[in-house]
């Protein structure tokens, strides 16, 4: 086609030439048109004018292309997407809010929706559906909280009661029961109960199986016999439940009610001699009565509940023998499978519903395809995305999809709602929405209306609406709504509707607080759902349709949801996979996609010699009407390049022909075919290809003038010159391409024909560059309404396949083939793109087009395991380039503590607020972050923290990415990452969260964690990186690993001259340029977008003194300004406030501190004081101790009569730390009150009304009666109540004073009954006088408790168990005791024996039979504040020798950097001469530090400067000579002078800042016979401003807050 190329460079025009007959154009009466007018009209010819097309129904060429990437976003599973407000937005509607594009989020984060109902006719549109709703008793009876709705004992089981025992079970007298009724009582909104009786570790196996004895092996914990239960005493609400259910099968079992003569078993034994719970696969709760084993759950149920999938199940943890693991669940049978095909027969109903609407297109049939389609989008948008294509009707398919949508992770139960198919106040409704947009679809032949959208909605009585509560809390309750109501032709509901409402909730689990038998251990498990949803489903009262002014549905598109969002971009898509092992694979990003680039032209045939003309639209008055318009050309007609048109009309009824292409007839080469590009795939697993057309230019000119039809009816057009189109007026060109594919046969390279063959056929005005996708799966047939098959006119012989991919033919062996002879190798396939327009020669008619790609696609139906990965596809339209694309989101999932409730059920976390008043009015349930005491144990399910103590945890025992395979994980301390985590919290000792400043005005944690590794981070490395956030360290240490980190505690250990080799400590100080006093430290701030930050912190009184000397540190995982720079000041306040690094070797002694811990050192050679010691001797029945050293009260220091000594305690294990959690005992959360009088109750009672605290645990029972507690909680009430459990007398006691005192003058009241063990049956019970004179402790004044408030029977917070904060002291528990001398010690002068000192009056005595001779102690200096370190490093010299490496640590260093609250650190060194000293007859004395140091500031006279006034009072006397008195002003200037009065005035100041007032006793060393050293210095700092100054020096800040 070179020489066509050539030609199209000339231009020119032909003349007219006269044919018989009428002309093919008909109707043309103009003499052609500009700049091709005949010669004889050329004087009276007129420029060109141009004119913006006018196209009628016709169509622009338009074209659009997309950005497909997929970032991988963490290792998975992860929590999510979350907004700027931090909630999380997994859904499609707002996933937007947490993705950014260049660093702009794509939808602006709103408010939850708060949805608008209303016509958009006018008035609002609702209707109830008519019809009984039986979810709501179902609740209501759920909520009840009876405990004996879970029956503990169902026949069959391996159960007892009153001593019973079941087959199989021998066991002796004393165990008489194994599953307990207690257990039910902690069991609120239950519904499934498992128990699993183990063989207490260690304890010997007594008659089991009636073989073992005594002395056989122990069992450890083997499993013994499981229990589980069902609830299934609902009215009107039957059970059904089976076993070995797989995908669709049907067999069911109906179980028969409880009975109280004949509670019947849920699950009975696998066997007559197994002690195993019989595996169930599913479980329903239902209205329906009927059921058979070859059919599923009558068809005619209207309520559904259903527990069970592969996320969530009833898990026993077994070992041994008889392993069972999941009921209800696991990844084969579950309940969700089974579900699945009892949900079949409505998916199929809407499934047929979407079909039919298509069968029915002429007559707006879609209108009911769409309304399926808004449910089917539900289940799976692949499933019904083409709104041309019919859903198959394979029921196995259907299954699998239905399958797949139960298997929400967050979510195990699902409730099922069928509403009436019949609903009478539905008929008649009109969707249709007047002012929405109307769609011609060319290929129905009918404009589809734009519908109003609707729902669903459950109200309750409350008048709540249910679908907004759940986009609220969507953590407990999703909703998903298949009812579909059925439609006309004209879109009007019929008053039918199919389908049904689904709940899906999430699955509460909890621990019963039971008894244990003395040989086995009973772990009880409860699921059930949130009684914030079960209060409302209880609620429910009516189902409304209602209209939805929020959403409208069009044929044109899905649903087009609006929410109330606001968007930054538009025509963005994102699908999130949050990296589960089992994620089910992406729906809108399973095909990869490899470009083969051309851009090379296309060229058709030329064809002059058989003189056909080119097709062409008619120019006439149809010629705008793109479904009626008349071709130049039958289609069956072969196609020419001639352009003749008819030009006017001559005598005899010929017409005269203008020909457009005839002007370079002189160098027309011979006839030529159409010259197409082929395409060769060699990749094998390439099915299929699209093909990408470039089409520069597409257009016909108008020869003479045409009035269209289209333009004419348009009434928008008023003016009738605008109704007609002029001559040189473009319009649109037709163009006609061919896809065709087959094989290549390697021997002969010949083509063979097997695959499809597909003409694309365009009708549009295209003007510029425009690009086609031809079979791309990601568009849509709505993307090019000018591109269709078939015939150009009309519906066309096919239906639109435009973004149907084209298949490729099978790369088949070519011996199958039937195409040569060599079975091993395959053939290449092929693709080929012709033109079969023809080329011309016109200069008015332009049609190009070129081969821009052909994109081969490679299904990968993925499901990336493990793997977080965010699918963006981005329009061309939208944005330019590649965009960055981040994302806000809460990555690693880990095991958090059961007690562990950072995340409010609305998704918003509880640590975290944007003002001071927003914390300040939440209530303290609302910022509990830690419920209840610790078990030990950790949630089921993995959860988001960013608290580094369990994301450190996390790295340890993973076994996939972490240490988990190699290290045990009972070997990492996870009792003191618990505390370290809280403290990482800052909650208080009730777990309520108290926050720090996050300098924007708000509140947040301590400590957190924001931090990708993402470069193949060393494991090691990790761990220190996030054990840094919390300023600790983690170290290896008696076979376990163990935690520290830098938060205040009490010193463990106390090091002294007499304690260390040779008695000498050795101190260093970083050097002078290694003491910084600025910082800079990066971060990314979250306030904003996580840009990256640097926050500069500066001490500016030590860089007044020394200069600048400054660093920089990475903040990583630092996430805002404040808690940068409280890590700025903590490194800042260490290199100068804690300058000094001791170093000293010291014994044994020494390994009880561990690294991180805290020590006290005294060191007499830098304190020039002895105050400390050895025990030598201990007098318990004396109560005295004798201590070395001889104590006294020197000038300028006084020892206090408080002695340091040491108190063994021993160190606790992580396995004995697990032993007291587990131990058998409760107390209820957050406390109780009593109000009231007890009916005709004496003076004594009201005392005892009021609030009521835990206070700590006495002891119980440790026999192996199961009626009671190993311990019990203590309650302290106001003033100096007690309420205590006395074991002896089995009663609860309100006393006054101390408990246990067992006096009438302590003790006035006792419970009746001797069977009261919990504060429920207490609330509820009898009171009677205590009487210390009766055997049972009980009077005769019996007083009935009806005053109780606080809901004892279901305390808010409820009840707990587990161990103490307080008793965690498992890495280095405080060794030192601080007890208080009151005899024989300062300020009396102790008694000085022979040795010593003998010093006596303890106020602890128990303590004095625990001190061990010989071990070091201390006398606390008055005044003084003791020098605390923090021990670096331990390290064996010799052979026991240790060298210990410590720096200075200051306990109050975290109120001055988080609360700015200022450090009082008192003298601790004195002046090298002693306190009192003789030479040579002289005696010295060091004088007393003055007391009572303060000033004052006011005007001077004038008011131009101020005043300081400084007072005091001198405890020497006479001794004194007088007082050297300074002040440092801010600019470090200093004013002296000399008094002997006890105040003194600075006047004359006029600068603000640190002034600083310091005073000094003078002593008179001139006398003979005693002489006086000056005392240290008093100083007292404040920070001054003189307001009055201000308008005459520089401006002053003092401080401001952008909120």
């Amino acid at each position: 086609m070179k020489h066509y190329l050539n030609k199209i460079k000339l231009a020119g025009a032909g003349y007219g030439t006269e044919l018989g007959g009428d002309g093919e154009e008909g109707g043309g009466a103009t003499q052609g048109i500009a700049g091709v007018a005949r010669p004889s009209d050329a004087a009276a010819s007129k420029g060109p004018i141009y004119r913006p097309p006018r196209l009628g129904d016709m169509q622009y060429g338009a074209s659009f292309s997309f950005l497909e990437t997929l970032d991988l976003i963490s290792d998975g599973p992860i929590e999510g997407v979350v907004n700027q407000e931090g909630r999380l937005v997994n859904d499609d509607g707002d996933l937007l809010q947490g993705v950014y594009l260049d660093n702009t989020p794509v939808a602006i984060t709103t408010k939850a929706v708060q949805d608008e109902v209303a016509d958009v006719g006018g008035s609002a549109v609702t209707r109830s559906l008519a019809g009984t709703i039986p979810l709501s008793a179902f609740f209501t009876e759920l909520e009840a909280k009876n405990p004996d709705d879970l029956r503990i004992n169902p026949l069959g089981q391996q159960v007892n009661s009153a001593g019973s025992v079941a087959p199989h079970w021998n066991y002796k007298s004393e165990m008489p029961n194994v599953f307990t009724k207690e257990a039910g009582e902690a069991a609120p909104n239950s519904f499934a109960l498992a128990q699993v009786a183990r063989h207490k570790k260690g304890a010997p196996v007594e008659n089991v199986d009636s073989g073992a004895t005594d002395d056989e092996t122990p069992f450890d914990g083997e499993l013994k016999a499981t229990s589980l239960s069902v609830r299934n005493d609902f009215t009107d609400v039957h059970l059904f439940m089976g076993r070995d259910s797989q995908l669709g099968e049907n067999a069911v079992e109906k179980i028969a009610v409880y009975s109280d003569t004949a509670p019947v078993s849920m699950v009975q034994r696998k066997s007559s001699k197994s002690r195993q719970a019989q595996k169930r696969a599913y479980m329903f709760f239902t209205d329906t009565d009927t059921a058979t084993t070859t059919k599923d759950i009558a068809d005619d149920y209207k309520f559904l509940f259903s527990f069970g999938n592969l996320y969530n199940s009833i898990y026993i943890r077994s070992g041994g023998n008889g392993h069972i693991n999941d009921h209800f669940g696991g990844a084969i049978e579950n309940s969700a499978i089974k579900l699945a095909s009892i949900l079949l027969p409505d998916i199929e109903k809407i499934t047929q519903l979407f079909n039919e609407g298509l069968q029915d297109k002429s007559n707006g049939g879609k209108y009911q395809s769409l309304l399926a389609k808004k449910a089917l989008d539900l289940l799976d948008p692949e499933l019904s995305k083409n709104l041309e294509k019919s859903i198959p009707s394979d029921q196995n398919t259907l299954l699998r999809i239905i399958s797949r949508f139960l298997a929400l992770e967050n979510y195990g139960s699902y409730v099922i709602h069928r509403a009436d198919e019949t609903q009478s106040n539905l008929d008649g409704l009109d969707l249709v929405d007047p002012q929405g947009p109307v769609i011609n679809i060319q290929a129905d032949n009918y404009e589809y209306k734009t519908l109003k959208s609707y729902d669903f909605r459950f109200k309750t009585s409350d008048g709540e609406d249910l679908t907004s509560f759940a986009r609220d809390n969507s953590s407990i309750v999703k909703v998903f709504d298949f009812l579909v109501p059925q439609v006309d032709g004209n879109g009007k509901l019929t008053g039918k509707v199919n389908g049904f409402y689904l709940f899906a909730l999430s699955v509460e689990s909890s621990n019963a607080e039971t008894p244990r038998t003395k040989h086995y251990n009973l772990d009880t498990h409860f699921k059930g759902v949130s009684s914030d949803i079960v209060s409302r489903l209880s609620k429910v009262s009516s189902i409304d349709y209602q209209q939805n002014l929020n959403a409208s549905l069009s044929v044109k598109g899905n649903v087009s949801a609006i929410r109330n969002n606001k968007f930054n971009y538009s025509n963005v898509l994102v699908e999130l996979k949050k990296g589960t092992e089992n994620q089910t694979p992406f729906q809108f990003f399973k095909n990869i996609y490899i470009d083969k680039t051309y851009n090379n032209t296309l060229f058709g045939p030329f064809r002059l010699e058989a003189g056909n003309n080119v097709q062409r639209i008619a120019s006439n008055t149809k010629m705008l009407s793109p479904n009626s318009f008349d071709t130049t050309l039958p289609e069956t007609e072969i196609e020419g390049s001639v352009d003749a048109r008819a030009g006017l009309a001559l005598a005899g009824g010929s017409v005269n022909l203008l020909n457009y292409s005839d002007w370079a007839a002189g160098l027309n080469a011979p006839d030529e075919e159409a010259s197409p590009i082929i395409h060769t795939v060699y990749n094998p697993n390439i099915e299929e290809i699209f093909v990408t057309l470039n089409i520069s230019e597409l257009r016909d000119t108008l020869h003479t003038e045409v009035k269209p039809e289209a333009l004419e009816n348009d009434t928008s057009i008023k003016k009738e010159e605008n109704k007609k189109l002029a001559p040189a007026s473009t319009y649109p060109g037709l163009l006609e391409v061919r896809i065709s594919t087959g094989l290549i046969d390697p021997k002969t390279k010949k083509k063979i024909p097997s695959g499809e063959t597909r003409d694309y056929k365009f009708v549009a005005l295209v003007n510029s560059t425009t690009l086609v996708d031809l079979g791309n799966p990601e568009s849509s047939p709505t993307d090019y309404p000018w591109v269709k098959m078939g015939k150009f006119t009309g519906r066309g012989e096919t239906s639109n396949k435009i973004n149907e991919p084209i298949k490729l033919p099978p790369a088949i062996k070519l011996g199958s083939a039937g195409v040569g002879q060599d079975d091993n190798v395959k053939p290449l396939r092929y693709v080929e793109v012709t033109k079969l327009s023809c080329e011309t020669n016109s200069v008015l008619l332009s049609r190009s087009v070129a081969l821009a790609k052909v994109t081969e696609i490679i299904p990968v139906d993925l499901t990336y395991p493990f793997s977080a990965i965010i699918g963006t596809k981005v329009d061309s339209r939208t944005i330019e380039g590649v965009p960055n694309r981040t994302f806000d989101c809460k990555l690693k999932l880990v095991k958090v503590p059961s007690n562990y409730f950072p995340v409010a059920n609305n998704g918003i976390d509880k640590r975290y607020y944007n003002t001071q008043s927003e914390f300040d009015v939440a209530t303290k349930q609302e910022r509990q972050v830690y419920l209840g005491d610790w078990d030990g144990t950790f949630k089921e399910e993995l959860q988001w923290t960013d608290n580094p103590a369990w994301i450190v945890y996390d790295l340890l025992s993973n076994k996939r990415y972490g240490l988990g395979q190699h290290i045990d994980e009972s070997t990492i301390n996870k009792w003191e990452l618990y505390k370290i985590g809280r403290f990482c919290d800052a909650v208080d000792e009730d777990g309520i969260f108290k926050g720090v400043p996050d300098g924007q005005g708000g509140i947040e944690p301590r400590f957190s964690c924001n931090v990708v590794f993402s470069e193949g981070e060393k494991i090691y490395d990790a761990v220190n990186t996030i054990v840094s956030l919390f300023r600790g360290s983690v170290y290896y240490g008696n076979n376990e690993i163990n935690f520290v980190d830098d938060r205040p505690r009490p010193a463990v250990n106390l090091v002294t001259n007499e304690t260390v080799k040779d008695g000498s400590f050795s101190y260093s100080n970083n050097r002078r340029d290694e003491t910084y006093n600025t910082i800079e430290i990066s971060y990314k701030d979250r306030f904003e977008n996580f840009l990256p930050k640097i926050e500069t912190v500066e001490n500016e009184q030590d860089i007044r003194e020394r200069g600048v000397f400054k660093t920089r540190i990475e903040g990583v995982g630092i996430t805002s300004r404040a808690m940068a720079r409280r890590a700025a000041l903590h490194h800042m306040f260490h290199k100068i406030e804690e300058n000094q690094t001791v170093n000293f070797t010291a014994g044994l002694p020494s390994l009880l501190a561990q690294p991180g811990d805290l020590i006290t050192i005294e060191d007499e050679l830098k304190s020039n004081v002895i105050n400390f010691g050895r025990i030598l001797s201990v007098d318990v029945p004396n109560e005295a101790i004798r201590v070395s050293n001889t104590f006294e009260t020197g000038q300028g220091f006084n020892m206090t009569g408080r002695l340091t000594v040491y108190d063994p305690t021993g160190i606790d294990t992580i396995n004995e730390l697990s032993d007291t959690a587990d131990i058998n005992r409760q107390r209820i959360i957050g406390g109780f009150e009593i109000t009231g009088d007890l009916p005709s109750s004496p003076a004594t009672w009201p005392q005892f009304t009021g609030q009521y605290n835990f206070s700590g645990y006495t002891s119980g029972y440790q026999s192996t009666a199961l009626t009671g507690f190993t311990e019990y909680a203590q309650y302290t009430g106001t003033g100096n109540n007690i309420l205590y459990f006395d074991s002896t007398i089995t009663g609860w006691v309100f006393a006054t004073g101390k408990s246990f005192q067992r006096s009438n003058n302590n003790d006035k009241w006792i419970n009746s009954s001797t069977t009261v063990h919990t504060l429920a049956d207490l609330s509820t019970g009898i009171l009677d006088d205590y009487d210390d004179s009766a055997a049972n402790k009980r009077g005769s004044s019996a007083k009935p408790i009806n005053n109780f408030s606080g809901n004892l029977l279901n305390p808010t917070l409820g009840y707990t168990k587990g161990i103490l904060e307080s008793e965690i002291d498992v890495a280095s528990p405080n060794q030192l005791k601080v007890i208080t001398i009151t005899g024989g010690v300062v300020p009396e002068i102790p008694v000085n024996q022979n040795y010593g000192t003998l010093v006596s009056g303890v106020n602890d005595p128990s303590i004095l039979s625990r001190l061990i001779v010989g071990t070091p102690c201390k006398f606390e200096i008055s005044g003084a504040t003791p020098f605390t370190y923090k021990v670096l490093e331990i390290k064996e010299s010799n052979p026991n020798e240790y060298s210990v490496t410590a720096s200075l640590y200051d306990t109050g260093k975290y109120d001055l950097i988080e609360n700015n609250i200022s450090i009082e650190t008192l003298p601790n060194t004195y002046s090298y001469q002693s306190a009192s000293a003789s030479v040579n007859n002289l005696t010295y004395f060091n004088l007393k530090p003055i007391t009572s140091l303060a000033f004052q500031t006011g005007a001077d006279a004038g008011g131009e400067t101020f005043f300081i006034s400084g007072s005091w009072s001198d405890p020497n006397g006479s001794n004194s000579l007088g007082y050297d008195v300074r002040l440092t002003r801010p600019e470090n200037s200093i004013i002296s002078t000399g008094t002997t009065d006890s105040f003194h005035i600075f006047s004359g100041l006029d600068s603000f800042g640190d002034f600083s007032f310091r005073v000094v006793a003078t002593g008179d060393t001139s006398s003979t016979l005693n002489a006086y050293f000056n005392s240290s210095p008093a100083v007292l700092s404040k920070f001054l401003i003189f307001e009055d100054a201000l308008d005459i020096t520089n401006s002053f800040i003092g401080g401001f807050r952008i909120l």
